[in-house]
């Protein structure tokens, strides 16, 4: 956790930068972010509170959200826990509100919005908790790197098309790993410090089914 020179309180998740320049703080407070951070902003009407991220620019007031852009995953999340942010992109812009995440595909360049139960869950990292909505395995798996300095790989491409919901205790990569094989058709292999994740061709099927009757599978 850092302070900025305005008050702002700013956790920086793994793997992430951020910077500012001399002229925050004087007309606008302008900052730039790779990777993830939870922001509490210090209220101040005349100073507007900018994050640009590569695609996004979050402008806020007296707000605390989350914002999640690596550069080597393809979507960009914003989720706002209180006070309102407008999140402008090269296809328009959209106002948050709380409890409310917006997601930006950098393939597509498509936006979407959705309400989420907890928008406090997703700063959770801060806690030493993964919190993941929908998130896709492939997701996951840029996660689990950047927090446990390994290498993951798919023998089986369509694992990546499972998604998650819920809470995991980062207590240690083997014990994530074994919740995960509990809940999709995943079995996986350590070799030194990679990790190869592999179907469990046994368990295809009724996870395929249950996929087909829009079943939700959630991590507890």
């Amino acid at each position: 956790m850092i302070t900025l020179p305005d008050g702002t309180k700013v956790w920086v998740n793994s793997d992430s930068h951020l910077a500012y320049g001399k002229r925050f703080n004087r007309k606008e407070r302008v900052i730039t972010l790779e990777g993830e951070a939870y922001f509490e902003v210090a209220s101040d009407p005349n100073r507007p509170f900018i994050v640009e991220t590569a695609n996004l620019d979050i402008e806020a007031l007296g707000t605390s959200f989350n914002v999640k852009s690596y550069e080597e995953e393809a979507d960009i999340s914003v989720v706002l826990m209180q006070g309102k942010v407008k999140i402008s992109s090269a296809t328009g812009t959209n106002l948050l509100l709380p409890n409310e995440r917006i997601s930006f595909n950098r393939v597509t360049g498509t936006t979407r919005k959705t309400s989420v139960y907890d928008a406090y869950a997703f700063s959770n990292w801060r806690n030493n908790y993964f919190m993941f909505e929908g998130e896709p395995l492939e997701s996951i798996a840029f996660t689990l790197e950047r927090n446990y300095n390994t290498h993951i790989t798919f023998e089986s491409e369509t694992l990546k098309k499972y998604s998650f919901t819920g809470s995991i205790n980062n207590t240690s990569l083997e014990s994530i790993l074994q919740i995960l094989s509990l809940t999709s058709p995943l079995t996986y292999e350590i070799k030194d410090n990679s990790i190869v994740l592999k179907e469990n061709t046994k368990q295809v099927q009724w996870y395929e089914e249950a996929i087909k009757k829009q079943l939700p599978q959630t991590i507890k």
